[in-house]
């Protein structure tokens, strides 16, 4: 995430979501949902938030003072993890729109900017693997992308795709996650 910022000027929330959305989304501007999300991004910022001071990281992620506001086609609506393994994330919300045969499904995430950091090797991603399902959960999407180490603490940016036992879909699973599943199913078993 420390990649040059791409300055862009924003002035409301239908310029952010344009910037990522895949058509124009003015449509949506007098919608519920959209004033709701408005709203919402004010009161948690403060009331000196303002759209202008809003940067473009990449793609989806967008970064607002110390947070991370992310964009994405469509989260499934989950609790919000508060695990010490997971960037704490504050909000997630998902939100459907639709106008004249468009529909734009927006998932939003907003959660802590992490600066600095350095990628994890795979014995590391492995270590954070099993932290989690000895706390009852799976997670699919092992990926050195998808943790950064922080003051020798590792932490996940992107919680997706962590589930607690037993609920998860493994259409989506990464080789790496698949590797860990049977490495752990072999361990636990010895102990057994």
């Amino acid at each position: 995430m420390n990649k040059k910022l791409v300055q862009e000027v924003y002035n409301n929330l239908i310029d952010l979501i344009n910037e990522y959305a895949p058509f124009d989304c003015s449509f949506i501007i007098n919608t519920n949902e959209y004033k709701d999300l408005n709203a919402y991004f004010k009161s948690f910022f403060g009331e000196n938030f303002n759209y202008n001071d809003i940067k473009k990281l990449y793609r989806n992620c967008f970064l607002y003072n110390s947070y991370i506001i992310k964009f994405n086609c469509k989260k499934t609506p989950k609790e919000i993890l508060d695990i010490p393994e997971v960037v704490k994330t504050y909000y997630r919300n998902n939100f459907k729109f639709e106008y004249n045969n468009k529909v734009l499904y927006l998932g939003v995430e907003i959660q802590d900017y992490i600066k600095e950091y350095t990628k994890c090797n795979k014995e590391e991603l492995y270590e954070v693997y099993k932290s989690l399902r000895r706390k009852g959960y799976e997670w699919i999407d092992v990926s050195s992308g998808n943790v950064f180490k922080v003051n020798n603490e590792f932490k996940i940016i992107d919680s997706d795709y962590i589930y607690p036992e037993g609920q998860a879909n493994y259409i989506n699973e990464s080789m790496l996650s698949k590797q860990f599943r049977e490495q752990y199913k072999k361990e636990n078993k010895k102990i057994v």
